[in-house]
């Protein structure tokens, strides 16, 4: 079976880089589910979605509980699909 992995050709790095990332996001998407857990949605959320809201772009944030588990990618699944967001980050 053939498995394909595709991610976009560009790395953001350095400072600011979080309120920029919706300059790069508006040519992959229109709207976004920003996944994190407590410690990266504290450090860096509110500047990714302020970042993703500047240039127009629609995203929903939703805090990862923690353990990687079918229950969990599932509540996600859910959540992505009632929000209707076509990128993930």
């Amino acid at each position: 079976m053939l498995k394909v992995i595709q991610s976009p050709a560009k790395y953001l790095q350095g400072p600011d880089a979080s309120t920029l990332f919706g300059q790069y996001a508006k040519n992959l998407a229109d709207s976004f589910f920003v996944i994190a857990d407590d410690f990266v949605m504290k450090l860096a959320g509110e500047k990714v979605l302020n970042g993703l809201h500047s240039h127009d772009i629609s995203c929903h944030a939703e805090r990862f509980n923690g353990e990687c588990s079918h229950v969990e990618i599932n509540r996600l699944i859910a959540i992505l699909k009632k929000h209707g967001c076509r990128g993930v980050v």
